[in-house]
């Protein structure tokens, strides 16, 4: 595998089929069932909390546990890593700043940064505040020069400098503002350059302006002594432990940890059950601004609007390596959810249909690890993609990106750009066998690989209908997989 870790990604977030009508508000043992079932029966998780919030009040259910070794159950305190969710934290600081005059919504990035900052784009055509919290920036998901020293713990050495150096080296693909590409460094960015602005440091503007106000004491980048006692343990996909990940230069765009309990504080808040000076600018990052994604999806400054079912839901998600985070709300009938696991499978579709039944809960199957290729539309879309990048024939290579990858991957992943990682890896895959695999459903499935020594992996997500174009593609270092199960082989 190279040493600079190539990532394609294309946004693919999951919207889920009609149900019954809406009735109300699910019931403890509702939740609970929910819960259960996808940590015995499916293994996707090791413990989930979930907390509800409308008018009436607050409920919160735990089941599973804190960690492998740890058997108390989660609570409404348990301590979680909470991703991208960090994301609407920076757009309400920007929505604030901008509302008190300390920043400009529609200003130049550039004019935050040192002079020595060579920003990409055209000074005519700058990328703006705007354009880095609504993903329309043009800038990649992630930096070029993202080389982690422990591929566990991604984001912990990536410095500031090197981000500087990213933006003074790169060169756009795209006009800021002509279409969204999920981004976690422009979001980054933002959190950086809102904490210069203010003079303190993100972690503080987040205490400061958002979880000092509302009391969330236990919402924050760096863990007290206190938080790391109720911390749950993180599980990658297949529920082996995961490290913990330190993001502090991109803490805007996934730096937070939290708990349930603050969580609903920050969605009430937002839901306007409780009063805050920060509504106005909770209201204005609510607000639909750019389409995203399937469609019903738009993007507003950091939230997310799925408009389905003749209602609006507002949400973000977010995933590290151990984690997986839902917070979404439902303002016009004034109730909200918030869902976070200790794996980090999807909980997306649980956040959904608490909030509305008649999104459909994700038919969840247990993991099966095989040491053949499962014979999946995932399965046969990575062999052929491992057929063509292995060939010699570059254009049989681009006729493959046209064909076999779906719209919303070729918006994210340029042409040029899918070429380049292609021609950087055929050598790698060309000089190993696959002999491990390991399939969450039909349409997503990992292959693990071994070169010279470490291991690497390759994760494919396809359509879960016809035709099974290839959505998401990752490829990124590993631990050494699991053994595939007997049965499997």
């Amino acid at each position: 595998m190279p040493a600079h870790r190539l990532r394609l990604f294309a946004t693919a977030l999951s919207l889920f089929a009609l149900l019954a009508a809406p009735s109300g508000a699910a019931t403890e043992e509702e939740v609970r069932a929910i819960l259960a079932d996808r940590i015995e029966r499916a293994k996707r998780s090791v413990g989930i909390v979930v907390g509800l919030v409308d008018a009436d009040g607050t409920t919160v259910v735990g089941h599973g546990r804190r960690g492998l070794d740890d058997p108390l159950t989660p609570d409404g305190d348990t301590v979680f890593e909470i991703g991208s969710v960090s994301k609407v934290f920076t757009a309400t600081l920007l929505a604030d700043m901008a509302a008190s005059g300390e920043v400009e919504i529609e200003a130049p990035a550039a004019s935050y940064l040192p002079d020595s900052v060579d920003m990409p784009g055209e000074i005519n055509d700058p990328i703006t505040l705007y354009h880095l919290t609504t993903h329309t920036s043009g800038l990649p998901r992630m930096p070029d020069n993202f080389a982690p020293a422990d591929p566990n713990n991604p984001y912990a050495d990536y410095s500031v400098q090197q981000m500087y150096d990213f933006f003074s080296a790169h060169e756009l693909s795209r006009a800021p503002g002509e279409t969204v590409e999920y981004s976690n460094l422009a979001v980054g960015l933002l959190g950086h350059i809102l904490a210069e602005a203010s003079g303190l440091d993100y972690e503080s503007l987040v205490k400061e302006r958002i979880t000092g106000p509302l009391e969330m004491n236990d919402t924050r980048v760096t863990l007290s002594t206190d938080m790391r006692t109720r911390l749950a343990a993180g599980h990658k996909f297949d529920l082996r432990p995961a490290a913990n990940w330190d993001i502090l230069t991109l803490a805007g765009a996934g730096g937070l940890r939290s708990t349930v309990n603050d969580m609903l504080r920050f969605v009430a808040a937002n839901l306007g059950l409780t009063a805050t000076e920060l509504a106005p600018a909770m209201a204005n990052a609510h607000k639909p601004r750019e389409n995203m994604g399937p469609e019903g999806m738009q993007v507003g400054l950091g939230w997310l609007n799925t408009s389905q079912h003749g209602l609006t839901i507002t949400w973000h998600n977010g995933q590290t390596g151990g984690y997986h985070s839902f917070v979404g709300f439902d303002k016009e009938h004034g109730k909200g959810v918030v869902v976070l696991s200790n794996a980090e499978s999807s909980i997306d579709d649980i956040g959904f249909h608490l909030l509305d039944p008649r999104f459909e809960l994700a038919p969840v199957e247990p993991i099966q690890t095989t040491s053949t290729v499962p014979d999946s539309p995932a399965g046969r879309a990575l062999t052929r993609w491992i057929q063509v990048t292995r060939g010699s024939n570059r254009e049989a290579a681009r006729r493959h990106y046209e064909e076999a990858f779906h719209e919303s991957f070729r918006s994210g992943v340029p042409l040029e750009a899918y070429m380049e990682v292609r021609d950087q890896i055929r050598g790698s895959l060309s000089s190993v066998e696959m002999t491990h695999f390991v399939a969450r459903d039909d349409h997503d499935l990992s292959a693990y690989v071994e070169s010279n020594g470490a291991w690497f992996a390759i994760h494919l997500q396809v359509r879960p209908e016809e035709p099974y174009e290839i959505v998401g593609l990752l490829l990124q270092p590993s631990d050494p997989p699991a053994e595939p199960d007997q049965e499997g082989q």
